[in-house]
């Protein structure tokens, strides 16, 4: 029988259950002999002997409680290698008040349009907003539809300035014509203003009263925040400070943090450090970064150039001290190794923190790694077919977006064997990911129950950032019959304006039927309901294989309040293993893991699935903790699926 290498649990504590199984016979026969002999003992033996009782069986508690349950066993709080990646959400700052109720020193402001004008005589006499932008940051992208709304409703006049040096003014005039802006939009590549401000991050505001004080600085409101979108913002933190500024009054929440593309506005720390972009940042570059970070694909910048690398310095430097990037949310106590492991070793983190600190010293061009021959188009080579989605589907320019449900005609005549599939997007900026599905015919009645339990069983294929197209061995391929419908599930998210995308699936086919074929299946269940606050809600569900089976991998599926998942096998024995553990779930990243060395079960195997989920308010992703959930096809529903790929055996 052939088991991974993941440790295989008898249960830590068997030691202790054997003792407190004892203590229990040995408590048992104590309480029975001092019943028997209460008539008789004196009355200061009696209690005692009693008063020795309850103390061991406190003492038989904590040691219960020490050894803990069965969750605790199978890893959920041991210590793990990896400092998990978190979600960011604005937070009120009262220690860091840098800047606030100083007056910004009168200075030349130069519009990308050419208009230009002091300070002091812009729009005086009337209350000031600076934001700050960057072209391709994320956050800044979502935030420009409401800056634009702003612009004639908040009753502030505004000044748009972007401090990122890559950049260019061509870029910055196609975002002012994007979003319709009408203020200055100042180039502040030389970071002149954004040094006086002390900005922190590329979506931060700073709101100026009459004087020209500065009375709020932070975020615009709660959001949008690393790692996660809300549909309506709790708090409104901006307009709150411009209403009290209106009225002449003290702004409540002068300072919060304001998620975004970090910056990084500091000098040269260490002058003397060797390493350089030619030498060595871009070829960690290259390697770990650019699959995702380059034009066509889904990152919403590049980071091939110089010129990218450097002006990404303070987000680079964030995510990687934060563990955030490359995204990869496996422990290392459990399971792997995996082929899709897309971490970046200590080495290459500290090379690229050294180089920022020192600076970013450009070097020899002449020392540049050669480029590298990136794919455009296909990533499986041209496919025999390519199946799209009926019509384009519009992505809207904010807000949180609903699932789009499609049903797609195949129409081959014949059985198909699957050598290598792969989904795109013609806006691939936009996409959270896509699932497709199997559409079986008891599903032909359109009705959300009948398409979530499609969800649970009919699972083909997934595309989202990060993951990579399949290909199968030559003695694998996956099935699509005759005549088969595909369901494509597509979940948007908002990039600050309205694009049209047309998704697809593209197929390399086999000649010949595979020796194996490739099946899916899932521990799912749609028995959720989370109350209102509660932080740590179990699900668990179970899947029987029927047969001995060669288990290739896992893709666990929640939502929002999703936090964290574990994937167990439990073999007819009672031997129980984890083969997966991911103790930060990020609903933003619907990762697959792929095992590099597929492994053998017995017939009778349970593989069971556990989600956590955090419906409290510390959740910053979570929609509205003051609502029950249940389960659902939407965002603001709840799924708790663990998906995973397996052959037969005989």
């Amino acid at each position: 029988m052939n088991f991974p290498s993941a440790r295989i649990y008898t249960f830590k504590a068997d030691k202790e259950i054997g003792l407190l199984v004892r203590l229990g016979f040995m408590l048992k026969r104590c309480v029975q002999r001092i019943v028997a002999q209460s008539r008789i003992l004196p009355l200061w033996e009696l209690a005692m002997r009693l008063s020795l009782t309850v103390l061991v069986i406190f003492l038989t508690l904590g040691l219960l409680s020490a050894c803990g349950d069965s969750d605790k066993k199978m890893g959920e709080t041991s210590p793990d290698n990896n400092p998990m990646p978190e979600q960011v959400a604005p937070t009120i700052k009262e220690g860091e008040l840098h800047f606030l109720g100083k007056y910004f020193p009168d200075t030349l402001l130069k519009s990308i349009d050419g208009r230009s004008m002091m300070w002091s005589e812009y729009a005086p006499d009337q209350p000031l907003l600076i934001a700050i932008r960057d072209v391709t940051c994320p956050i800044c992208k979502r935030y420009g539809p409401l800056l634009k709304r702003y612009e004639s409703d908040l009753g502030v006049k505004m000044l748009f300035v972007n401090p990122m040096g890559h950049d260019d003014v061509e870029a910055m005039k196609s975002e002012v014509e994007n979003y319709d802006f009408k203020s200055f939009y100042v180039d502040d590549s030389e970071q002149r203003i954004a040094k006086a401000l002390k900005a922190t991050s590329t979506a931060e505001v700073f709101l100026f009263d009459k004087k020209r004080k500065l009375v709020y600085r932070g975020a615009i409101d709660d959001r949008h925040g690393i790692g996660y979108v809300l549909d309506t913002p709790r708090r409104r933190y901006l307009e709150e400070a411009v209403k009290l500024v209106k009225m002449n009054r003290p702004v409540k929440v002068p300072s919060t943090s304001a998620p975004g593309c970090v910056l990084e506005l500091s000098g040269n720390e260490n002058p003397k450090n060797e390493v350089t972009f030619y030498d060595d940042v871009s070829r960690i570059m290259q390697k770990r970064c650019q699959r995702c970070h380059r034009k066509g694909e889904n990152a919403p910048f590049g980071l091939v150039s110089y010129k990218d690398v450097k002006g990404r310095k303070g987000m680079i430097k964030y995510v990687l001290r934060k563990n955030l990037m490359p995204p990869w949310y496996a422990s290392d106590e459990h399971g792997g190794p995996w082929i899709d492991d897309l971490r970046m070793p200590e080495s290459e983190k500290k090379q690229v923190l050294d180089w920022i600190a020192a600076d970013c010293p450009e070097g020899d061009p002449k020392n540049a790694p050669a480029s590298i021959p990136w794919t455009q188009g296909w990533k499986i080579g041209t496919p025999d077919a390519v199946i799209k989605v009926p019509k384009k589907l519009r992505v809207p320019a904010e807000g949180l977006i609903p699932y789009r449900y499609v049903v797609v005609e195949t129409n081959f005549e014949e059985d198909k064997w699957i050598e290598s599939m792969e989904l795109r997007a013609e806006v691939p900026q936009a996409i959270h990911h896509i699932l497709v599905f199997y559409y079986k015919k008891e599903h032909e009645k359109v009705n959300p129950k009948f398409l979530g339990h499609l969800a649970l069983q009919g699972y083909f294929a997934i595309f989202s950032p990060g993951v990579e197209p399949i290909s199968y061995p030559a003695d694998r391929g996956k099935l699509l019959k005759k005549g088969q419908k595909l369901l494509f599930q597509v979940h948007y998210n908002a990039i600050g304006k309205e694009v049209w995308d047309r998704p697809s699936i593209g197929f390399k086919f086999r000649k010949d039927a595979p020796k194996n074929s490739i099946l899916c299946s899932a521990a799912s269940t749609d028995k959720i309901h989370l109350k209102p606050h509660v932080a740590n809600h179990k699900v668990t569900a179970e899947f029987v294989l029927p047969t001995k089976a060669k288990i290739f991998g896992y893709t666990p599926h929640m939502h929002a309040r999703g936090s964290k998942f574990a994937f167990d096998l439990i073999y007819p024995d009672g031997r129980e293993q984890r083969v997966l553990w991911v103790p930060s779930f990020n609903f933003n990243w619907q990762q697959s893991y792929r095992l590099r060395d597929p492994f053998d079960v017995p017939a009778g195997t349970k593989v069971r699935a556990t989600g956590w989920f955090d419906n409290s308010e510390n959740n910053p992703a979570n929609p509205d903790p003051d609502q029950d959930v249940y389960f659902g096809l939407q965002t603001i529903d709840e799924m708790m699926i663990g998906y995973f790929e397996w052959m037969k055996l005989k």
